[in-house]
């Protein structure tokens, strides 16, 4: 899993984390992990709207789809707010 890779990255990268390069490649690592998810949530809230709207003509399916997709969303926001802690403590 992603969180798998960044933590073997960080464990790995604390000989090297005064190497410049290694520095840019891990922050490269976690800027594209967490761009991923937020493109992924922009999508996910697109699909939602859609479905809010076939819910308001009576898509009573739908329903069970936006709260896949809103649980997503959640576990999305908390994966990248563990982004940033996990960079913030190796970068910083």
């Amino acid at each position: 899993m992603l969180f798998d890779k960044l933590y073997n990255e960080k464990e790995d990268s604390k000989a090297d984390r005064k190497k410049p390069i290694v520095l840019k490649k891990v922050k490269r690592g976690f800027d594209s992990a967490e761009d991923s998810l937020l493109s992924e949530i922009e999508d996910w809230q697109f699909d939602i709207e859609s479905l809010r709207a076939k819910v308001a003509n009576g898509d009573t399916d739908s329903i069970t789809k936006i709260v896949e997709l809103s649980l997503n969303i959640e576990e999305a926001e908390k994966q990248i707010k563990i982004i940033q802690s996990e960079k913030s403590a190796l970068l910083d």
